[in-house]
């Protein structure tokens, strides 16, 4: 019986009876056919493969914004978008991943891909911010928008013991027990809570060094250092297509010099979101948006003087 040709690399001293070798000639080889049959591309179609590859695109927040023209490809957490070519560069990568082969030619497939990929992806008119699991709503005008929004899944013990050094920190801030509560739970809601809308808003004042903008970074850090906002500035926030309240859950302004119609905007602002009639819209400014923001001052002492300050009415507490 003829021996296969690899075992002539073998040395002679290891071919005897208990080699595992020749124990089972034909064992070994459908292992080595199994192997190469597993490493090898399966081919599918070009309408296969770009479906899969739609799948997997959107599996990852990807959609077609056509707000404007050319197409653009969007992704939709980041909310960053760029040329919808980058696809096409991104595809050998993506089959190389999965082990597909395309069967049709594979200049024309990739020529064609991002025609495919245009249809078979989720377009948007419009991106915007709702604190919800879903990438993609329709807005009140009809509008299909990209939700920007980051979802984010807090663990909340069945028992909650403060840490010692927050305890304290936050008992130097807020010295009265009953507003030390009220401000406690006011932002352990905006973590717990982001889909409930701000009824009342938080005025911090005290001089310069104290600890205000410390309890601004302490939620930040909380809702993973996104969908925040701070500003020494009231304006941004007001302003025409401003994206400021509309895309945030917290919104600081520190320090900020106050118009003599500030206080009525922020009111405005506080009290009217819970009903969605927003004055600000980034969808195109075709009328009112429903705002998730909560509002947060921090102002030096009352007793400078040389600041407006601007007073904010609590209504009901949050909590």
């Amino acid at each position: 019986m003829q021996s296969p040709s690899n075992l002539a690399l073998v040395p002679r001293s290891t071919l005897h009876k208990s080699s595992p070798l020749l124990a089972n000639p034909q064992e070994i080889l459908m292992t080595v056919h199994a192997l190469s049959t597993k490493s090898a591309p399966a081919e599918i179609t070009a309408s296969e493969a770009a479906r899969r590859y739609a799948d997997y695109l959107q599996a990852k927040s990807y959609c077609i914004d056509e707000s404007a023209w050319p197409l653009k490809a969007l992704h939709i957490r980041s909310n960053t978008d760029s040329s919808i070519d980058s696809f096409r560069y991104d595809f050998p990568a993506f089959a190389k991943s999965k082990g597909i082969r395309v069967e049709a030619d594979y200049s024309s497939f990739l020529h064609s891909l991002t025609d495919r990929l245009a249809y078979l992806l989720p377009r948007v008119k419009a991106t915007s911010f709702r604190p919800e699991p879903k990438q993609i709503f329709t807005n009140q005008y009809g509008l299909k928008c990209a939700n920007t929004y980051a979802p984010f899944n807090p663990t909340v013990p069945d028992v909650f013991v403060m840490p010692a050094i927050l305890e304290d920190y936050l008992s130097r801030v807020f010295m009265n027990d009953q507003d030390r509560k009220y401000v406690t739970q006011w932002l352990a809601d905006i973590v717990q809570n982001p889909t409930r809308r701000p009824q009342w808003a938080v005025v911090l004042t005290g001089k310069q060094g104290s600890g205000k903008s410390s309890v601004f970074r302490l939620l930040t850090a909380a809702l993973g250092g996104r969908h925040t906002w701070e500003h020494n500035q009231y304006a941004p926030a007001f302003d025409k297509f401003s994206e400021v309240l509309p895309d945030n859950l917290l919104v600081s302004f520190d320090d900020a010099v106050a118009l003599h119609n500030t206080y009525q905007k922020l009111k405005q602002n506080i009290t009217l979101c819970s009903s969605g009639n927003q004055g600000s819209s980034k969808e195109g400014n075709a009328g009112s948006v429903r705002t998730y923001s909560d509002l947060f001052q921090l102002s030096p002492a009352i007793s400078n003087r040389a600041r407006r300050q601007t007073p904010i009415c609590c209504g009901t507490f949050r909590a």
